[in-house]
């Protein structure tokens, strides 16, 4: 079910020093032998959001606002009744409003003079846009729920981020990896300086690094709601899309001491 990718690093800032390898014992120094391990833990996505756009449009603000509401509602009841779905999450973003002038005439957004209601200039109309992100679960549904969202009026529909129901554990793994990494490298160190590794003296995450798409919180999954009752939607056109997998990646620096003996 989870598949690994360990990569080895030698070198890492510690403190305020680049360190690296093993330092021989002297009088009053025992040794060290410092690692970097890092693991990137990879599990099929659970759950996985799908972002868009709603648009409505109108005379005036408050007819612009309307339309928006409406189709608001119009794609996120749809959406709750997405056939094969097991869990649903509508969230709404970024509310816009945006007047249209016309012809030759520059938008208030494109410039910062004001300008007023009446005359050749005056708006002909309001543009309202809503961000809108929603989750679902099983992942395997991201094809469906995609289609589903642009048959219903979602406009610059796109694939968001990727969830695990349980990401502690996958991050939990990562660490574990990472740090049997280090040791690995810390015993060729050890070996090739004709000693072993003795104690643990000083362990740290180390410098940490995501790899691959963002991940949503865990807590994300308790959000789902089951579909409505009502009779489920499918869209009319089947689309293929396969969930990207969930990645947790950790960088674990660890000090042993250097024992001498062979």
């Amino acid at each position: 079910m989870s598949r690994w990718v360990i990569a080895a690093c030698f070198s890492v800032l510690w403190g305020a020093t680049a360190v690296a390898g093993a330092t021989a014992p002297t009088l009053g120094n025992p040794g060290i032998v410092e690692a970097l391990g890092s693991a990137t833990a990879r599990a099929k996505a659970d759950f996985i959001e799908v972002d868009g756009q709603v648009v409505g449009e109108g005379a005036t603000q408050m007819a612009a606002a309307k339309a928006l509401s409406d189709k608001k509602d119009t794609v996120e009841a749809g959406l709750r009744r997405l056939a094969g779905a097991t869990g649903i999450d509508v969230a709404t973003g970024e509310l816009k409003f945006e007047e249209v002038r016309p012809e030759g005439c520059a938008s208030n957004s494109g410039d910062d003079k004001p300008m007023l209601s009446t005359g050749k200039c005056a708006s002909i109309g309001v543009i309202a846009t809503l961000d809108i992100k929603v989750t679902v679960a099983p992942a395997a549904s991201v094809g469906q729920a995609a289609a589903l969202a642009v048959q219903l009026g979602m406009t610059g529909v796109s694939l968001g981020e990727p969830g695990a129901s349980d990401q502690a554990a996958l991050e939990k793994q990562a660490i574990n990896e990472a740090f049997q990494n280090a040791r690995a490298q810390a015993e060729l160190l050890a070996a090739a300086s004709g000693g072993r590794l003795g104690a643990i003296v000083k362990i740290n995450r180390g410098v940490t690094e995501e790899f691959g798409p963002p991940v949503v919180s865990a807590a994300k999954a308790a959000m789902l709601v089951r579909p409505a009752a009502e009779p489920p939607l499918t869209p009319e056109i089947a689309l293929k899309l396969t969930a990207p997998d969930v990645q947790s990646s950790a960088w674990v620096a660890v000090v042993f001491a250097l024992d001498p003996r062979p």
